[in-house]
C-alpha cells in the first residue's frame, strides 16, 4: 500500500475491517494491495454504506419517549456522594436531593 512503516499500513487496514471508512487515497490503494477487483471493492463499500444508512433511518423512525429536564435557578447542580457509595444508596440520595429541589 506504499507505507514504509508496515505497522501504520496494517493499522489502517484494521480500522477499515472495524468499519471505519478509509480516506480516498487509502481507498484507491486497498484493491491494488490485496489484488482485488476495484469495482467489486467499491460495490461492497456502497453496500455497507447503504446498510448503515438504512439502520440509521430505522433508528430515527423509532418512537422515543419525551424527556423533561429541569434547571434550578438556571444552573445545573451537583453533589458529591463520596467514594465507595453503592449504586442503590447513590440513587436513593439522588432521589432525595431531587425531591428537596423540586419546585
Amino acid at each position: 500500500m506504499g507505507y514504509r512503516n508496515v505497522a501504520k499500513g496494517a493499522n489502517r487496514l484494521v480500522a477499515v475491517e472495524r468499519g471505519e471508512m478509509p480516506d480516498e487515497e487509502l481507498l484507491k490503494k486497498i484493491p491494488r494491495a490485496l489484488e482485488l477487483d476495484p469495482e467489486k471493492v467499491y460495490e461492497r463499500i456502497r453496500a455497507v454504506e447503504e446498510r448503515r444508512e438504512e439502520g440509521c433511518q430505522r433508528w430515527l423512525d423509532q418512537p422515543t419517549p419525551v424527556q423533561l429536564f429541569i434547571k434550578v435557578s438556571g444552573a445545573v447542580l451537583s453533589k458529591s456522594l463520596g467514594y465507595g457509595v453503592p449504586e442503590e444508596e447513590a440513587v436513593k440520595q439522588a432521589c432525595a436531593e431531587a425531591g428537596r429541589l423540586h419546585c
